[in-house]
């Protein structure tokens, strides 16, 4: 992959990541305050809420995927090249690499939400069982998004 694709590639995805992080924050600052305004002073999260939670997190995993594929999708057309299999396997690790840093951004962050709230209504150890379903959903995600990539490349090719 010659550098121009991948710095280009690059910048594309700097862009489209930091308005899917901004999109993350608004939506979940907008859930949050729907939560506090039903109901009285400082309240724990339900296990139902936890999960709408996760699952914005889930939505912005898959952007994030998307706009790396999408990055080197619009590099290489632009370019006028298709993806060697050099290229697709490096730009399949790095978009792998991308999900697994935006998973541990994201079980953190929620972690930290969680606590932040003083616990949940949750039995123990349910707030682990969220961060599970985050990764698995993450993944199922991530197959999806590559699916889409490979047809692309196939197109191409």
């Amino acid at each position: 992959m010659t550098p121009e694709i991948k710095n280009y590639a690059s910048s594309l995805y700097e862009k489209a990541s930091t308005e899917s992080v901004k999109q993350l924050k608004e939506e979940r600052a907008s859930y949050l305050a729907k939560v506090a305004q039903r109901s009285t002073g400082f309240s724990l999260l339900s296990g139902s809420e936890i999960q709408a939670i996760v699952e914005r997190h889930v939505r912005h995993i898959e952007r994030c995927m998307s706009a790396r594929l999408e990055s080197y999708r619009q590099a290489f057309l632009e370019a006028r090249q298709a993806p060697t299999d050099e290229d697709f396997n490096a730009i399949l690790t790095e978009a792998q690499s991308i999900r697994d840093l935006q998973a541990n951004h994201s079980a953190a962050a929620v972690r930290r939400l969680i606590m932040s709230r003083g616990g949940t209504h949750l039995p123990p150890g349910a707030s682990a069982s969220a961060i599970n379903t985050l990764t698995s959903s993450s993944a199922h995600g991530h197959d999806r998004v590559l699916r889409e990539w490979k047809i692309w490349r196939n197109k191409v090719r």
